[in-house]
């Protein structure tokens, strides 16, 4: 049990300052939302419990236990193109977000959010 709650303490503390660093300098408009910091710090935010799961299988397990997380990390029961498809289509996304906020950011539907360029492109 003093294992969880550590764990969801050190979680939500990192989700809370990664997402309230990141409202505050947005609200303050020292950077944007869309800029790479503020997507780090979105990405980091939201990726906390993947990053603590592995920190604590790895410092607290035993050697089975690392052994079995370390095999069932790796190994790939699903087919290539699943693999392809899940790797490839988030950065593709991404790219095309950042692209079209790149190429939009002056106009000002797009200052708030580039989501709108994309469907208008997509839309033309």
């Amino acid at each position: 049990m003093k294992k969880i709650l550590i764990y969801l303490l050190y979680t939500f503390l990192l989700t809370y300052i990664a997402h309230g660093l990141l409202a505050f300098l947005t609200t303050n408009d020292y950077i944007d939302f869309y800029s790479f910091f503020g997507q780090f710090l979105f990405i980091l935010g939201g990726s906390s419990p993947t990053i603590f799961a592995f920190i604590f299988i790895l410092r607290k397990a035993n050697k089975e236990k690392k052994k079995q997380f370390k095999l069932r990390l790796l190994s790939f029961k699903h087919k290539p193109f699943f693999w392809v498809f899940a790797i490839v289509t988030p950065i593709l996304l991404g790219g095309i977000f950042q692209l079209s906020y790149l190429v939009f950011k002056n106009y000002p539907f797009v200052s708030s959010t580039p989501f709108y360029a994309f469907f208008l492109v997509l839309i033309t």
